[in-house]
């Protein structure tokens, strides 16, 4: 599924896709990136890793404060993404 997420820089998020828009708060807490949802999702906290020129890996991460890790999908990544501000150098994924 194709989606999309915007990290403003008062914490808040836009996410959408093709099935709902939904609004919440994004902080990084340690090594990891966390997105909590107001409605609609729980969220969870990632790892990123660069895997290219504008290309990022999101990885299940349970930092310290939060209750769980998120659960991840697939061999080792959750999601991958991009900046849409930029090309894509990801063979499948998402815009960050």
């Amino acid at each position: 599924m194709t989606w999309s997420e915007t990290y403003r820089a008062d914490g808040t998020l836009a996410y959408a896709d093709t099935m709902r828009a939904m609004t919440g708060s994004w902080m990084v807490r340690g090594a990891a990136f966390c997105t909590f949802y107001e409605k609609g999702s729980e969220g969870g906290c990632w790892s990123l890793r660069r895997t290219s020129a504008n290309c990022y890996e999101f990885r299940a991460a349970k930092p310290q404060g939060v209750a769980k890790a998120t659960p991840p999908v697939g061999p080792a990544w959750a999601a991958l993404g991009w900046l849409r501000d930029k090309p894509s150098t990801c063979s499948r994924g998402v815009a960050i």
